[in-house]
């Protein structure tokens, strides 16, 4: 039974440690712009929102499920169009997103927590992509 304890812990450690995580996954950790607040290590929508409304459109939210915040993320009209919320890992370009986090296994799942009030007609989504060598070879996605 002995045997069977150690080998079950040595399983479990090398399943959480493989497990890998972005920078601030639990958005604990944010840093003043100019004007406007930004969760360590991603990129927000709040620059561009903020050139056209004098304000972001992701903020620190203290409604979190584990910790102390959650990133509440919202839709907001501009002068011209409107404009999502969105948080990044990488920067986006005209090529797509560039950069990200380097990861050399073979990923089998993601998971989080999301609450969302979608107004009628309206849609979240949750995209990850892969690339090699800078090239995106799949990308997986989930909409609410």
């Amino acid at each position: 039974m002995k045997k069977l304890f150690t080998l079950a812990i040595i399983f479990l450690v090398v399943l959480v440690t493989k497990a890998q995580q972005p920078a601030n996954a639990g958005f604990e950790n944010w840093t003043t712009q100019t004007l406007y607040t930004e969760p360590n290590g991603y990129l927000s929508t709040n620059a561009w929102v903020y050139q056209s409304l004098g304000n972001g459109n992701v903020a620190q939210d203290p409604a979190s499920f584990h910790g102390s915040f959650a990133t509440r993320l919202t839709t907001v009209q501009t002068p011209n169009d409107t404009m999502f919320g969105a948080l990044f890992i990488g920067t986006p370009g005209p090529n797509g997103i560039e950069g990200g986090i380097p990861y050399t296994d073979q990923p089998d799942s993601i998971s989080g927590y999301v609450k969302y009030n979608l107004q009628p007609n309206d849609t979240a989504w949750f995209i990850v992509a892969f690339k090699n060598g800078g090239s995106m070879i799949a990308m997986s996605f989930k909409y609410f």
